[in-house]
């Protein structure tokens, strides 16, 4: 049986609070802003004083953050891979902090003495610290770069149906309530359409007036305070939705899928 639901009002009030419903431009604009201002105050404290950690770039164009003795990482060295953990385009296609970033630890890079370099960040509930974020200590034009690192040995990769938990639909339209889909079977039966490259693609499909749009929201089983964003079309009228890859790649979901979307 499939399970859906309903997320009351104040839940539904809380995953907007996120900005899962700001324009894609936006939404990482407004959480690097939220970092700028988050350095801007911590500097503003009394005796505020951060500790300064090692930051290194390897041949392979790979990046390594020392903390306290534990090694993190991301990799550089392909564009487009999920494990380079970017906060971008709108917050999809890589994995995210779900609730946000958490409390400032130290700063790093190359200036850090002079206000340049980065800030480093807790990610809010990952009480062992098993990731971090970081954000520019100074605002640039042209885009911020900011960044999701990882403990060495711990792995992401594209979203699997064994590290999937619960998968939420949350309407383009802010009028209509969120739903999570918790069905083991209806998971899988997405994931493998989103995984699969010999999938079913739908290379002349483009939205227009006429479909709705969503997003599809999972949350990682071992690491529940991180999340994964890609995008849903969908028309209720044909009975037909599909969802997006990193790639742009638009693949025609399984028909089950049809029945939960909100009308």
């Amino acid at each position: 049986m499939v399970k859906v639901i309903v997320l009351d009002s104040s839940a539904k009030e809380k995953k907007r609070n996120v900005g899962m419903r700001t324009p894609k431009r936006w939404k990482a604009f407004l959480l690097a802003l939220s970092a700028l201002a988050a350095v801007f105050l911590a500097g503003c404290q009394k005796g505020e004083d951060f500790p300064v950690y090692q930051m290194e770039m390897l041949e392979d164009h790979s990046e390594i953050l020392y903390i306290d003795g534990v090694q993190y990482r991301r990799d550089r060295s392909k564009a487009g891979d999920e494990q380079a953990s970017y906060y971008n385009d709108g917050d999809q296609y890589v994995w995210t902090p779900a609730e946000g970033i958490g409390h400032q630890i130290g700063i790093c890079g190359q200036d850090s003495n002079k206000g340049y370099g980065w800030a480093i960040y807790q990610i809010a509930g990952d009480e062992e610290q098993i990731f971090l974020y970081t954000a520019p200590r100074k605002f640039y034009s042209g885009g911020v770069e900011s960044r999701l690192w990882m403990q060495k040995g711990v792995t992401l990769g594209a979203p699997a149906t064994e590290m999937i938990s619960s998968i939420t639909i949350v309407p383009e339209n802010g009028e209509c309530a969120s739903t999570q889909v918790n069905a083991p079977a209806m998971i899988a039966a997405l994931l493998d359409v989103y995984n699969n490259d010999s999938a079913r693609r739908e290379t002349d499909f483009k939205k227009d007036g006429d479909w709705l749009t969503c997003s599809l929201i999972m949350r990682h089983k071992d690491f529940a305070f991180l999340q994964y964003e890609i995008e849903c079309c969908y028309s209720p009228e044909k009975k037909v939705s599909y969802c997006q890859n990193a790639s742009g790649e638009w693949f025609i979901m399984p028909t089950e899928w049809v029945k939960v979307l909100p009308n």
